[in-house]
């Protein structure tokens, strides 16, 4: 499992390789492996057996690499194996000191620059270290200034600890009661109406209707979705993508608009608070 950027740079490297080698030579490669596993159970078992799991391992990151970067060439975008995983600003992204973001798919939309990517972090560590692994896309909105504002889907408590928007400041916004078993909506005090002319009820039954499983933050200048896994297949991901694109056609315009709003907040909630 993918821990640290190290790592991932190793992985992705050594991915790329193997996607340059003809299909011929993969299928030698291939039996001259499993000969080497077969005759080292014999020998050694355990030591056979890991073999076999890092072989699943890296054969499904290969894959994955293949798969985004197949994704980007078929839709125009731009390929990066890694990110620095430093640059984003939601919360989400603070959780873990061990993180890393790799596969990502760069490009712009209606004067919007996003990405597409996987992110992973881990907690606790040794025996007692899990790492969770998902995919992202970050939108950015020109000259825009965001307070925090976390429309949370009830199927990642996982990756959204409480604590995340549990802190001084925060509140839950009360939504109506046909949404409220598939999201909590949050912000900080003093934006609450802001918030709702963002999600208004169109909003949250188009999200709810096209993908209930996404999270959506904003974060001073971005906007970030977040899945619920790692997205695996080409169905899943151009979902992610034409919902990344929507929802830039129903709100970038509205958020720019409000982008003297949240300024005027800002400058009075800094001075008000200590």
């Amino acid at each position: 499992m993918i821990q640290t950027e190290e790592i991932t740079k190793k992985y992705l490297k050594f991915g790329e390789k193997m996607t340059k080698i003809s299909p011929k030579k993969k299928k030698k490669l291939l039996v001259i492996f499993w000969i080497l596993v077969i005759g080292l159970f014999f020998v050694n078992p355990i030591f056979s057996i890991t073999l076999i799991v890092l072989f699943i391992g890296i054969r499904a990151t290969i894959q994955h690499f293949a798969f985004m970067k197949q994704f980007a060439e078929e839709n125009g975008l731009e390929y990066q194996p890694w990110l620095s995983a430093k640059n984003f600003q939601g919360r989400l992204f603070s959780i873990s000191n061990s993180e890393t973001a790799s596969n990502a798919l760069l490009g712009e939309y209606q004067h919007c620059p996003f990405k597409i990517f996987n992110y992973s972090y881990t907690i606790g560590s040794g025996k007692n270290s899990h790492t969770y692994l998902f995919t992202a896309a970050e939108i950015e909105i020109p000259e825009a200034d965001f307070p925090f504002i976390l429309l949370r889907s009830k199927t990642m408590p996982v990756y959204l600890p409480w604590d995340l928007f549990q802190r001084k400041n925060d509140v839950k916004i009360s939504i109506e009661p046909e949404f409220q078993k598939n999201y909590s909506l949050h912000t900080t005090a003093g934006y609450e109406i802001e918030c709702l002319e963002i999600f208004t009820k169109d909003l949250l039954i188009f999200l709810r209707e096209i993908a209930p499983q996404f999270s959506v933050e904003f974060a001073e200048n971005k906007l970030y979705i977040y899945d619920d896994r790692l997205i695996r297949d080409k169905k899943d991901l151009t979902a992610l993508f034409d919902l990344m694109k929507r929802l830039i056609e129903k709100i970038a315009p509205a958020l720019s608009r409000m982008r003297d709003d949240f300024s005027a907040l800002h400058s009075y909630y800094d001075k008000k608070r200590p």
